[in-house]
């Protein structure tokens, strides 16, 4: 199979519509955040916060699993071009998460007073009843995100993210700027600055809806009901496995705050330089590695419905092939990644950050590089049982990686010598035990065989170049400054992707010649 074939093509196109509307609506949350810090205040932006957090714990329960599972669905069915019943499951399906959505919706209005008493924070009760709404439109939007992730057509899901990203931006500060006309109190402001996200939300959903409308035929008559129970059972089969896989990063977080600190603590540190040294963690080094797997999580969500497709037609082939092409653009964007955080931790650092901050993040980054390539290649690993139906697994799996990674970071910790090192080092190890034990399920049970190792071949080769040549050309350049470091990665990053060109262009033409042969 050609390196770069028409769906091939299609692949990298869509990963990059999603990850260009994703970097802007993480610039867009940035801006956004800077003057409602100012209009707000610390008080406020509590109230805000707080809220925020809360609905954040709802979507993930209402939406984590719903735009997979009904993408996969969808691909199955559109294979055979059954449009019919793709709509049929559409139709079920939007139904089912309305009312889920609206059932979230009023469990979250009713108990936001308790809510807000039993976090300690009473002020944000307002702000929690008007981000409410919201969750009944992301969790029908999550719908409508699968049913067009599973028709592979990407840009409405792109253009839906950016739509919520600028309402949330534009219509919070507007609102915000009006409020503060009429009331000083900062409980309302609040509200009414939240109010933007659940305006975004119904704007993003009416989009995609009108969308699907225009592009797609609906079927008035039909008459699946004796399929309905069936669908519903399958949408929750795989589902409720994929949310409560996103449900353990989020408890992951909770328990890793309260497990860090004590440890620290437990070796001497007082509670405030344990809390320096788990606030320059996370915030330094977790959005760091975060924003790794932001900029190529898109693939995964591209690659899904082909892969789907292809083991709908029982095509073991074309699974191989898929998986193995989406091995090899992880590895060209994740490898350079880990490569600069392996020999520029420090530099990385000293771009975003003070100085001071930059040199204690720095081994805590250096050691999360590796983390970040067994993270990545972890999720497309799942994302290969995800599109065979399997979902059970992948959870099992990070949950085992979950348990092992709590262990070592209690016992890391507990040493001196490594203090708040063990953080990182766990989460390493945590994640390569959970890929190891991913990959050899799906090579002894899924009968998938993958060529890994040659996978990493081609990026790895051009790192080395990359690196030898950017030593010569920046030889002058201070790389103890900003703008130096910033100078050697960019070169870096040119003289890397020159040489990945190099090796796929090689690759490309060895292929053919072999084929040639063979003919």
């Amino acid at each position: 199979m050609p390196l770069f074939n028409h769906e091939n093509k299609n692949i990298v196109k869509g990963a990059l519509v999603l990850t260009i509307s994703g970097i802007i609506v993480k610039l867009l949350g940035l801006i956004y955040k800077i003057p409602l810090s100012y209009i707000l205040s610390d008080e406020g932006m509590g109230y805000f916060n707080s809220a925020y957090t809360i609905y954040v714990f709802f979507y993930i329960i209402c939406t984590a699993g719903v735009p997979k599972a009904i993408s996969i669905l969808i691909s199955e069915e559109n294979t055979d071009n059954n449009s019919e019943k793709v709509q049929y499951i559409y139709m079920v399906a939007i139904r089912l998460f309305i009312i889920i959505g609206i059932s979230a919706t009023l469990i979250f209005l009713l108990f936001s007073r308790t809510i807000s008493v039993l976090i300690g924070n009473r002020g944000s009760y307002y702000t929690m009843l008007a981000v409410a709404p919201s969750v009944m439109f992301v969790c029908a939007g999550g719908v409508l995100r699968g049913y067009f992730n599973g028709r592979v057509n990407f840009v409405p899901i792109a253009v839906s993210e950016l739509i919520a990203g600028v309402s949330k931006l534009v219509l919070g500060l507007i609102f915000a700027f009006i409020t503060v006309k009429f009331t000083d109190d900062l409980c309302v402001v609040s509200a009414m600055t939240i109010l933007g996200v659940s305006v975004g939300s119904f704007f993003s959903f009416l989009y995609l809806a009108m969308t699907k409308k225009i592009l797609f035929r609906e079927y008035k008559d039909i008459n699946h009901v004796n399929n309905r129970n069936n669908i519903i059972r399958r949408i929750f089969k795989l589902s409720l496995p994929l949310t409560l896989t996103s449900v353990i990063g989020a408890v992951c977080n909770i328990i890793d705050l309260s497990l860090i600190m004590r440890r620290l603590e437990s070796i001497g540190y007082t509670d405030f330089q344990a809390g320096v040294l788990y606030g320059n963690y996370t915030t330094l080094v977790i959005p760091l590695t975060n924003a790794a797997i932001t900029i190529i999580s898109p693939l995964f969500a591209v690659i899904l419905p082909y892969v789907t497709r292809e083991h709908s037609r029982g095509n073991l082939k074309n699974i191989m092939n898929k998986t193995e092409f989406s091995f090899g653009i992880i590895n060209i964007l994740v490898v350079f990644i880990c490569f600069v955080f392996l020999i520029k931790p420090y530099g990385v650092l000293l771009i975003l950050f003070e100085d001071s901050s930059a040199k204690i993040a720095a081994p805590l980054l250096y050691i999360s590089a590796c983390g970040i390539l067994f993270m990545s290649l972890l999720t497309a690993v799942h994302t290969i049982l995800e599109a065979k139906g399997n979902t059970l697994f992948p959870l099992i799996s990070l949950t085992l990686g979950t348990v092992i990674k709590f262990i070592l970071c209690y016992i890391l910790i507990g040493y001196e010598d490594l203090g708040i090192l063990g953080a990182p080092i766990s989460s390493v190890i945590s994640y390569l035990f959970s890929f190891v034990l991913s990959l050899s399920y799906v090579f002894f049970f899924a009968k998938i065989k993958l060529k890994v190792l040659s996978c990493f071949f081609p990026a790895t080769l051009s790192c080395i170049v990359a690196y030898l040549f950017t030593n010569v050309l920046t030889r002058r350049i201070d790389t103890n400054t900003a703008f130096g470091n910033i100078i050697y990665i960019f070169c870096l990053g040119v003289i890397y992707l020159a040489a990945v060109g190099v090796c796929i262009f090689i690759r490309k033409n060895v292929n053919l010649y072999k084929t040639e042969k063979i003919n």
